[in-house]
């Protein structure tokens, strides 16, 4: 590996229609004939549960820094 090549392949790029299709294909190759289809569904909405957990919190602590800091110019 060169100082030029990234340790993570983006090919395809990062966000793109075929990465995504990459991803799916992968959690397909996880199902068998006895899987649940409900189970797939139930994952994946936990998924993007948790996700808005995730983000939601980091809004939350930087409101909360962002608050300190006007609190900090303010009282300068």
């Amino acid at each position: 590996m060169t100082a030029t090549t990234p340790y993570i392949s983006m090919n395809p790029p990062f966000g793109s229609k075929e990465r995504l299709q990459g991803f799916f294909s992968d959690t397909l190759a996880e199902c068998n004939e006895d899987y649940n289809p409900q189970d797939v569904a139930d994952a994946f909405v936990e998924v993007l549960e948790s996700w808005i957990q995730y983000h939601q919190n980091s809004a939350n602590a930087y409101e909360a820094i962002r608050t300190a800091l006007s609190k900090r110019v303010s009282e300068a």
